[in-house]
């Protein structure tokens, strides 16, 4: 989805935002898919309160929807900067923010930054979560898999622990360990198209074609399975 950034002029907000408006409706209005409004908003708050957490966060996650890196670590940075050992909720999801637009360019780096936000909330699943992406992507996968095993001790939202768990499994030579640890989470109405099209990568890499097609075929169109059956034929063959 491509979005648009605000530069803080009046775009016709229906939510008559203004200096008052709380950054939770920025948030609304991001998650509905209208980062014009949650940037007017943001800006509106930021004018007359320079360091809203709150507000300053979600504006970076709008820019970082955008691709304008630059001003998303700028935005998160500033969310940090009046104090950067704060345990606020807030200052966990700037850490996260900018560490999620640091893990393309400089993986370990983004580890640093996922592993302090850890520090500041060890019970931070989305933190551990991305704490072990970062070490996957260094290849550091049995330290990955400790990361998405914390997530999961937390026992909130354990889904997306456990899929990237069993993917992390499944790269590192263990294909068969994590499709068994996938088998409970099969027909689960929660999951999202990117956990199942993950399960569907460790299943071919268990070589088992019939699950691998059943979780693909949820959201993809048949010409779009066979495609990505194809690719996984390539990448893991049997």
């Amino acid at each position: 989805m491509t979005l648009s950034a605000c530069n803080g002029a009046s775009i016709g907000n229906p939510f008559g935002a203004g200096p008052k408006e709380p950054p939770s409706l920025a948030r609304k209005a991001l998650d509905d898919g209208s980062p014009d409004l949650a940037l007017n908003i943001c800006n509106d708050i930021l004018r007359t309160d320079p360091h809203n957490i709150d507000a300053l966060v979600v504006r970076g996650d709008a820019y970082a929807g955008e691709h304008r890196i630059e001003d998303a670590a700028s935005s998160y940075r500033a969310a940090l900067a009046p104090n950067p050992s704060t345990n606020d909720p807030a200052a966990n999801a700037a850490r996260i923010g900018l560490g999620r637009i640091t893990l393309a360019s400089d993986p370990a780096a983004a580890e640093a930054i996922f592993a302090d936000a850890v520090r500041h909330n060890p019970r931070d699943v989305t933190a551990l979560n991305n704490l072990g992406v970062a070490r996957d992507t260094q290849g550091r996968h049995t330290e990955a898999q400790e990361a998405y095993r914390q997530a999961i001790a937390v026992g909130v939202s354990r889904q997306a622990s456990e899929v990237n768990l069993a993917l992390s499994l499944a790269v590192s030579g263990h294909a068969a360990e994590g499709e068994q640890l996938l088998q409970p989470l099969l027909r689960d109405p929660t999951l999202t198209p990117q956990m199942r099209q993950n399960m569907a990568a460790v299943a071919a890499m268990a070589h088992d074609r019939a699950t691998a097609t059943a979780l693909l075929q949820v959201d993809l169109t048949p010409d779009q399975v066979r495609d990505t059956l194809a690719s996984y034929d390539r990448l893991y063959p049997q």
